[in-house]
């Protein structure tokens, strides 16, 4: 079950950008509630999870005591689970989705205009989390290709756009290696035609000191 919740966050990431404190937050909520079905509820794939158990889940947090906000996020983030494990096709039906609320629920909704039961006790009723687990969300649910497949298509060209960079950096890498070798060949060439031209020069130098020694040394002979 972890594994769907692993590709759930994947999805959040890759699609839609979530950020990290929002991954952090989901990833608390869906592995708490993966726990309690495990545990308490015997649960051992999502197929296996109906709307009793989700609502056990909530009363079992409003006994613990946890803030109103707290529940609320934990139960939207169950919610946004559900509905991604049906659009994936994990599940044949969105346990949090029900036809309508609860059987009587208007007769129940006019009794507490008259203020029976209490706002505290609709809070903690099993009833009332039914009730607010059979909203459906606003707006249409986007259909069309499973979500999985399209964050496997965004993988894809990422690796591409990944893959297209290394093979220009190592293009570049290439030229200015051939580019730097051809500078130090031309260099390398210049030194040598200055060494020979020096070396030349050089000969030339000892050859004039030489004929000018041997005609100082003829000079006394000739006066003699």
């Amino acid at each position: 079950m972890q594994t769907q919740v692993d590709e759930f966050l994947d999805y959040l990431a890759t699609e839609k950008g979530s950020s990290e404190n929002t991954l952090a937050a989901y990833r608390n909520d869906l592995t708490q509630f993966t726990l309690y079905l495990t545990e308490q509820a015997s649960a051992s794939s999502w197929s296996d999870v109906n709307q009793a158990q989700i609502v056990n889940y909530i009363l079992h947090m409003k006994e613990l005591e946890y803030a109103s906000s707290t529940v609320a996020r934990k139960v939207a983030a169950v919610k946004s689970f559900f509905h991604y494990l049906r659009d994936e096709g994990v599940i044949a039906a969105d346990p949090t989705l029900t036809r309508g609320g609860p059987p009587g629920a208007r007769g129940r909704r006019r009794s507490r205009r008259r203020g029976a039961p209490t706002r505290a006790a609709r809070r903690g009723s099993a009833d009332h989390v039914r009730a607010a687990l059979s909203t459906r969300p606003r707006g249409p649910v986007r259909r069309g290709r499973p979500r999985r497949a399209r964050a496997e298509r965004l993988r894809r060209v990422q690796r591409g756009q990944a893959e297209a960079a290394k093979q220009r950096f190592e293009q570049r890498t290439l030229r200015l290696l051939r580019e730097a070798e051809a500078a130090a060949e031309a260099h390398s060439q210049r030194l040598r035609r200055v060494s020979g031209a020096a070396a030349a020069a050089l000969a030339k130098a000892k050859a004039r000191r030489g004929g000018n020694e041997g005609d100082g040394a003829k000079a006394p002979g000739a006066a003699e």
